[in-house]
């Protein structure tokens, strides 16, 4: 099992009260509190982690889902552009969203912006297949916790969730 952490009731809305977990990644649980994964089995004192996933493409969206690992315990949305996203990002507040850059209505850019005006703690991976620097960098400054390049692939998706896992324990 990969443990992410011990979440309070509170958690999903003020991502600064998720504690550190205290026990390192592998070991079996004894804390009473559910815990957040990402990979290996569920366990009794699981919880869903709720992912969104944003693009105006639905092949990509699919391609993301079949990406991400098997055994994780996710509850996916899906959004086809930024003003759609901003929505269910309100409606459900995701612990982690996949965000595509390049959509009608709403880019990526904008929704990004708009979603840490709402939960400057958002987590946010762009995906994109724009890998200019000057994207980038954008990319960078409006918060996302990281670029992912697509057409993406298992061992991406992975390392982003890695990241992901990383950032709703407070260690980046």
């Amino acid at each position: 099992m990969r443990h992410m952490a011990h979440r309070t009731p509170d958690a999903r809305r003020n991502r600064r009260t998720l504690p550190h977990c205290p026990r390192p990644p592998g070991n079996a649980c004894n804390q009473s509190l559910p815990c957040l994964i990402v990979g290996g089995q569920p366990s009794t004192n699981t919880i869903m982690i709720t992912l969104l996933i944003v693009d105006d493409s639905p092949i990509a969206r699919q391609i993301l889902k079949k990406c991400l690992p098997k055994e994780s315990t996710l509850s996916i949305i899906e959004a086809g552009d930024g003003q759609e996203a901003l929505e269910k990002f309100r409606q459900y507040r995701p612990e982690i969203t996949f965000m595509d850059m390049t959509m009608p209505v709403m880019d990526g850019f904008q929704a990004i912006a708009e979603i840490k005006q709402i939960d400057p703690q958002a987590i946010i991976i762009a995906a994109t297949a724009d890998v200019q620097q000057k994207a980038k960098q954008r990319i960078a400054e409006l918060g996302a916790l990281m670029h992912l390049p697509k057409p993406v692939t298992p061992k991406g998706v992975r390392d982003a969730l890695a990241k992901a896992e990383q950032a709703l324990r407070g260690q980046i």
